[in-house]
């Protein structure tokens, strides 16, 4: 009898823990945490009852700077664990944290705003919470640990100008990252995207930089302006640009010749002085003001040359811009690059590792000439995508 009862007590603590369990694993899906607070959040519910957590107004400010300052790539694990203990992340009993809790702070997703435990199966959610860091930052953080340590230097975005808030990943909707693993001898530029997994979803989950851009360039040289619609805007926009550079190089002429009359002047006040015309002191004023003069229309020049020479660019620019935007993107600086990536395709871009660019969707400016062209025109404004699903026009 005895083994009978405690049979279904066993069984009993049995069902109480599936649910438990099963309780977790709902909550962790949904978003939420709920386990303890891990250090620089505290116990929090969201606005429906979920149990979540919050940054600690005290300590969250302090693991902030404390994860962005190891993303440097200037420390070792051991050297973190002695600049957290100096900044005052410690243990609840105030010593120095050991080398391997420090490793698995920087190594805990949930400061990137991600959920993961051992009750997700290895997978990882958006969390309810607000992050401390950016996910790049995690990500920099994690291939310094796994002792890829040289960190992204500003100069490695040029890499990837389709990361951050352009490129999607199709199979999450989450912005992907991106970064340059080392193997055999070099570094590997990829795409990739931090929340979704290849062992679960059975496919891709990165892919090179190399390809997507080649990828992203094939659509771009598809999308660009027919013949005629080149024409139009040449005569409609391009016109305006056309008349700035006149009107700026007009300017840069007028300020020339004036500048030429104050050296004539200041050259006769000289030889008036050399003929007893002038006092030294009348001299002296009189090339003083003349300088000061001519110092400010030199400067007015500068800006005038600088302003002709934009428009110059721009033209250029923008003429290659119609006839190979592909090419204009490719040449463009970073700034440019993510500047024509917003203008067209407004909304961004889905990436399938696997298929490549999903549905695309275009900005409504480049409708613009087709509404101003003559109507009854039945040529489409861009040469559709081949080989791509259906080109959506609009925002």
């Amino acid at each position: 009898m005895e083994h009978v009862l405690a049979g279904f007590a066993q069984f009993d603590n049995e069902v109480r823990t599936h649910r438990t369990t099963e309780g977790m694993k709902k909550r962790l899906e949904q978003g939420g945490w709920p386990h303890d607070a891990p250090i620089g959040y505290i116990k929090a519910r969201s606005a429906q009852g979920i149990t979540t957590i919050a940054p600690d107004p005290k300590m969250a400010p302090i693991l902030k700077v404390f994860l962005e300052s190891f993303s440097t790539g200037q420390y070792t694990i051991k050297a973190a664990a002695q600049l957290a203990y100096e900044m005052g992340i410690r243990s609840k009993k105030g010593e120095k944290r050991t080398w391997q809790t420090v490793k698995n702070t920087l190594q805990n997703p949930i400061y990137a705003g991600y959920i993961e435990s051992k009750y997700t199966n290895g997978k990882r959610y958006t969390g309810l919470h607000k992050a401390l860091i950016s996910a790049e930052t995690f990500e920099k953080n994690q291939r310094i640990i796994a002792g890829n340590g040289k960190f992204q230097t500003r100069s490695d975005e040029l890499d990837y100008p389709l990361r951050r808030d352009f490129l999607k990943c199709a199979y999450c909707n989450k912005f992907v990252t991106a970064s340059a693993p080392r193997g055999n001898g070099g570094r590997y530029p990829r795409y990739s995207c931090l929340t979704c997994r290849s062992s679960i979803l059975g496919k891709p989950v990165s892919k090179s930089s190399d390809e997507v851009h080649k990828e992203f360039k094939d659509i771009l040289s598809h999308i660009r302006f027919k013949d005629g619609r080149t024409k139009l805007f040449k005569e409609i926009v391009l016109q305006r640009w056309c008349d700035e550079y006149d009107d700026a190089l007009k300017t840069t002429n007028d300020l020339n010749q004036e500048i030429e009359k104050l050296k004539a002047e200041r050259a006769s006040t000289i030889r008036k002085f050399t003929r007893d015309e002038l006092s030294y002191f009348d001299k002296e004023e009189a090339i003083k003001s003349i300088d000061n003069e001519i110092e400010m229309l030199e400067g007015k020049k500068i800006e005038a040359d600088i302003h002709a020479d934009q428009r110059e660019k721009i033209i250029d620019n923008a003429l290659l811009f119609l006839n190979d935007p592909s090419e204009f993107w490719n040449r463009a600086p970073l700034r440019i690059q993510k500047l024509v990536q917003k203008t067209i395709f407004p909304q961004g871009l889905a990436y399938d590792f696997e298929k490549g660019f999903r549905t695309i969707h275009l900005s409504d400016s480049y409708l613009l000439i087709n509404k101003i062209a003559q109507k009854g025109d039945s040529d489409s404004i861009v040469v559709a995508p081949t080989g791509l699903e259906p080109v959506t026009l609009g925002l």
